[in-house]
């Protein structure tokens, strides 16, 4: 949904809690974003605009969860190499065990 513009006349909604959740505003600010400063300029304003729409009689949340999706992908392909090269290890060394029974 977008947003109204700063100019535009906003009678704001009463509400108890207001809940954001980041992850989508943080990603397109930073891929907009010139920089780390106008990304986070850009996220201010974006919750600016929004909070002109309602007014929060106790509580507002913002929430992120975990890393980037990108930075989770990076995490998951280094696990699987390391599990990859640890298990081609264990195919080429001889088993010294020895079954006892």
């Amino acid at each position: 949904t977008a947003l109204p513009r700063e100019n535009s006349e906003i009678t704001p909604r009463d509400v108890d809690v207001v809940a954001f959740d980041l992850n989508s505003l943080v990603h397109n600010a930073l891929r907009n974003a010139r920089d780390e400063d106008q990304a986070i300029a850009m996220v201010f304003q974006m919750l600016h605009s929004a909070l002109r729409q309602v007014q929060p009689r106790t509580t507002v949340v913002l929430a992120l969860d975990g890393a980037a999706p990108i930075a989770k992908l990076e995490t998951q392909r280094k696990r699987r190499a390391t599990s990859s090269r640890r298990d081609e290890r264990k195919k080429s060394k001889p088993d010294t065990r020895t079954n006892k029974r």
